[in-house]
């Protein structure tokens, strides 16, 4: 019925069927809980942050050849991943998460040729959306975010010298370290790195114009992006959900 994509292999490729919908489960919100002397009830002070959480998949195993304890073997290594990887079903295809295998896998065997189990993940709370995830080259300076949240985008510049980056007309980094044959500026504004096309880092020839080295953020709706003496400005906006 449905298919798992996981650190890019599709569950197909292991007589792995998706039997049901999956429930669908988000994050939840952090809070620290306090209360006022006087006030009734229970407050709460948020920053804006969730929790990751388990998407659960129960699934059955067909395997005619090789048999369900050999299959059982392939699909543990495909879920070894070490940290997090992405995830994809064919039940939300727009969106992909990043994700975990959190185990256990143990998988029930019917006459050795059948299985079912309940593949496990651990998601980190973002949904991101896979347009988000593609490359956009910017013709009039503007972008549009679709979602109700703040996006931390890789915002890359082609440029002809020092370059200053401003975003909706706040000018919030100068980056230096120009040469004719390396115009390419990679700035990764959830990482906070700012890398040259060669990879090497930007860090000490960047002059930052925020407390704290702010790096640009993307808010809901439309926003401006400019970078002096730039021939090109392209985007990969990082779109996301919850």
């Amino acid at each position: 019925m449905g298919v798992i994509i996981y650190n890019g292999k599709s569950s197909k490729d292991f007589g792995i069927i998706v039997e049901q919908y999956p429930a669908i489960n988000r994050g939840a919100k952090r809070g620290e809980a306090y209360q006022i002397p006087g006030r009734n009830g229970t407050f709460y002070s948020e920053d804006g942050t969730y929790d990751n959480y388990v998407q659960a998949y129960n699934v059955a195993i067909i395997e005619k050849n090789r048999g369900a304890a050999a299959r059982c073997a392939d699909i543990a290594a495909w879920l070894s991943v070490p940290g997090f990887a992405r995830l994809e079903d064919s039940f939300e295809p727009e969106y992909f998460k990043l994700a975990r295998f959190a185990g256990p896998l143990n998988i029930d065997q019917i006459m050795g040729r059948y299985g079912r189990c309940t593949l496990e993940f651990e998601c980190q709370p973002e949904r991101w959306l896979k347009s988000g995830d593609e490359e956009i080259q910017l013709t009039d300076g503007t972008i549009y975010n679709p979602t109700n949240n703040v996006s931390k985008p890789i915002i890359r510049i082609v440029r002809s010298d020092t370059t200053v980056l401003s975003v909706n007309n706040d000018a919030f980094m100068s980056i230096g370290g120009y040469s004719s044959g390396n115009t390419n500026v990679y700035i990764d504004c959830e990482n906070g790195t700012i890398i040259d096309g060669f990879g090497n880092d930007l860090y000490g020839s960047t002059v930052f114009y925020k407390n704290f080295q702010d790096f640009p953020t993307l808010e809901p709706g439309t926003s401006t992006i400019a970078a002096t003496n730039s021939t090109l400005v392209y985007v990969t906006p990082r779109w996301w959900v919850l």
